[in-house]
């Protein structure tokens, strides 16, 4: 039987060692229209690879296809996946629409094909056992379930990740709320939903939902949260024999069975006893992991498993048509009782219980000058306070960002903006119409490497090519520190522009790993007299607006606690984020700039020791500070490397970044100084204050 993926990014990893553990069943090929993505998992699993689908069906000719791309994309895939004769096993959801589910009925009935939906939690030891144990009478009746899912979805789309949710009708809700919806079906079959609320901007912004569902006296409440912290994860089940506690995050399962005790004693043992079974269910699940006997993504394994034996023994699909179509019914009605019925979207609030309200492309008034200098990556941190203080000096700007970017930070007036992304030449071209000058900070933040090589690397190529295109006078290219050979910085010497770059650049991660290769792509156009060009290199940028604990001083692992690489003697080479601007001004201003590169680095820079107390002090936050010597952290980090390439054939390096951040050298910023007439004119102790103290403190 031969087998093809479509869609290779990370879930296609969870999926591969299960079809191979398939007896009799060959992955013959991969299908990504990220070449590099594809190209690589492909490369790891000894199949060719393909960007076409049509393509990869007419010469792989694969028996079974696993779809597992966008929900966007679902329906028109699985369909041409059956229609070449192919059983389907798809993630979920389904599909979005109603009218996408009876096209694939249709096509799996034509075709005489199966498909069934990657259903993972339904095949999840913990719910086999707690639907077992309601089929066997052990709850008695079902009264009610409720269910709880907190997730940060939001912030890996923020970081570069499954940026698509953005689009869906519900946001990134959409894809996450098949997971409570068929389990809710599973105990609760026919349920039907009874009202619908929700919390956020719109109908793709939601960060709250609650539903509640009902079927003759049993009911179901659904709590989704974007929000909530600590993260939860969890299924109750009451009835009227007892009580089940399905942990989905940690994997435990507590048994709550009526035990006849008197009231008070009741209490203490159903309290002694449900800790005891989720102390031990963590405990066993964490000593599993450690010896390779607990299998975390133990649900995908049985779906895959069980619709691969369906196949080999010509049986229904383990989740029929109505299994898979319900979850879809569900949400569709959801999101449409959202849309249409007034007051179930409650207005978002932030921390201070205003209403947030977005600014649109309607808000910015551009007035009647065209602008003449384009920011691509300015709606982020660095680029919105480039483009009010450019704004604020009379100059007319242009924004370069994705449709779904925040807008709240620019200001009003001044200021257009050119939607559109990185990795598509025609948009940068449009968007670089009429400019002369050029400050490219875009860059990808998040994801796996084939996003940071299509939006930081190929984007740079793709902006500078553009630029010269449109004739820009002066590109001022934002790169990084991160690109120097830190495992060398030598100990109390500054550092000048001349020091070397990175050797290993895969070691340090895909962040310096890109950014050097983007500076390369400039230093190429400015030598070659494409463009009058110069490279600035930041340090550790922070200031209003970034008010988070700074990752380089330690390791933020509660509220109260942070680890610390070393005793806090290291130095941070800290760039307040207004110095940093002048810097990018004046290097746009200077004469001799061009094909320069400079380090914009505060010259006051602190100890970790120095930061930490100084952000204990503005921001009145009791933080304790756990200092462990640099040889323990080694130590620990070259011993996880090996157990990670023992066990998965590759490590990602932690030894060789540790030693990347574990020295703290001085920067030589006189070029800066002499060139571009730069001084950090806020000093870190400002800095820190004007970032860190609460309104209203003085």
């Amino acid at each position: 039987m031969k087998t093809a993926i479509v869609g290779c990014g990370h879930i296609a990893s969870a999926h591969i060692p299960y079809i191979l553990k398939i007896e009799g069943v060959q992955l013959v090929a991969m299908c990504d229209r990220n070449e590099i993505r594809g190209r690589d998992l492909a490369q790891q699993n000894g199949t060719p690879h393909y960007t076409d689908f049509a393509k990869m069906l007419a010469d792989a000719q694969p028996d079974v296809v696993h779809i597992l791309t966008p929900p966007q994309t679902h329906a028109a895939l699985t369909i041409q996946a059956l229609h070449a004769g192919c059983h389907v096993l798809v993630e979920k959801p389904l599909c979005l629409t109603l009218d996408e589910a009876d096209a694939i009925h249709a096509a799996a009935q034509s075709s005489g094909r199966r498909i069934s939906v990657d259903h993972t939690h339904l095949w999840s030891p913990l719910v086999q056992k707690a639907r077992r144990l309601v089929a066997s009478g052990q709850v008695g009746k079902v009264l009610n379930i409720h269910y709880v899912m907190g997730d940060d979805y939001l912030e890996m789309v923020k970081g570069g990740y499954a940026r698509w949710a953005l689009d869906l009708r519900g946001g990134v809700f959409c894809d996450l709320i098949p997971h409570p919806l068929y389990l809710i079906l599973a105990f609760l079959p026919g349920a039907q939903i009874v009202s619908v609320q929700a919390c956020g901007t719109g109908i793709h912004d939601l960060h709250e939902l609650w539903v509640t569902f009902a079927v003759g006296g049993t009911q179901a409440s659904l709590w989704m949260s974007l929000n909530q912290r600590p993260l939860e994860h969890s299924l109750r089940i009451h009835g009227t024999h007892g009580a089940l506690h399905i942990d989905l995050r940690n994997f435990n399962l507590a048994v709550m069975p009526e035990r006849g005790l008197p009231g008070p004693a009741a209490r203490v043992v159903n309290t002694l006893s449900e800790s005891w079974q989720r102390a031990m269910g963590t405990l066993g699940s964490m000593l599993g992991l450690l010896t390779g006997r607990f299998d975390p993504h133990a649900g995908t394994a049985g779906a895959i498993r069980a619709f691969y034996q369906a196949i080999i023994e010509d049986k229904p699909a383990p989740i029929t048509w109505a299994e898979a179509n319900a979850p879809v019914e569900l949400a569709v009605a959801i999101w449409e009782r959202l849309e249409t019925t007034s007051g179930c979207i409650r207005p978002a609030r932030d921390s201070e219980g205003q209403v947030i309200v977005h600014k649109t492309v309607a808000d910015l008034a551009t007035g009647d000058q065209s602008a003449t200098i384009l920011v691509t990556g300015g709606t982020g941190f660095i680029g919105s306070h480039l483009v009010r203080r450019l704004v604020s000096e009379g100059r007319s700007v242009r924004v370069f960002c994705r449709k779904h970017s925040n807008l709240d930070a620019l200001p009003i007036k001044g200021v257009e903006v050119a939607f559109g992304d990185l990795s598509d030449f025609d948009a940068v071209c449009r968007a670089m119409q009429g400019i002369e000058v050029l400050y490219h900070l875009g860059a990808t933040m998040g994801g796996d490497w084939a996003e940071y090589q299509r939006g930081t690397v190929d984007g740079t190529k793709y902006v500078l090519q553009a630029a010269v295109r449109a004739g820009v006078r002066k590109v001022i290219h934002v790169s990084s520190l991160g690109v120097l050979d830190a495992c060398h910085f030598p100990n109390g010497k500054a550092m000048d522009e001349s020091f070397p770059v990175e050797p290993q650049p895969e070691a340090r991660g895909y962040y310096s790993r890109a950014k050097l290769q983007a500076e390369i792509i400039a230093r190429e156009f400015a030598h070659e007299g494409k463009l009058a060009l110069c490279i600035v290199r930041p340090g550790l940028v922070y200031g209003p607006g970034k008010s988070g604990f700074l990752s380089d001083a330690g390791f933020r692992v509660s509220n109260g606690l942070v680890l610390v690489v070393g005793m806090g003697i290291r130095r941070l080479g800290l760039s307040y984020v207004e110095n940093l601007v002048d810097a990018l001004l004046g290097a746009e201003l200077s004469e001799c700039s061009m094909g320069k590169t400079y380090h914009i680095v505060d010259p006051d820079q602190p100890t970790v020791h120095q930061y930490i107390k100084t952000y204990r002090q503005k921001t009145g936050k009791r933080l304790t500070a756990l200092y462990i010597p640099a040889v323990m952290w080694t130590v620990g980090f070259y011993l996880l490397d090996g157990l990670l390439r023992l066990v998965r054939g590759s490590s990602p390096h932690l030894g060789y970044r540790l030693r990347s951040i574990a020295r703290g050298p001085r920067y030589d910023t006189s070029a800066a100084k002499e060139q571009l007439g730069w001084n950090a004119c806020v000093t870190f102790e400002e800095g820190m204050k004007k970032t860190y103290e609460p309104r209203g403190v003085k």
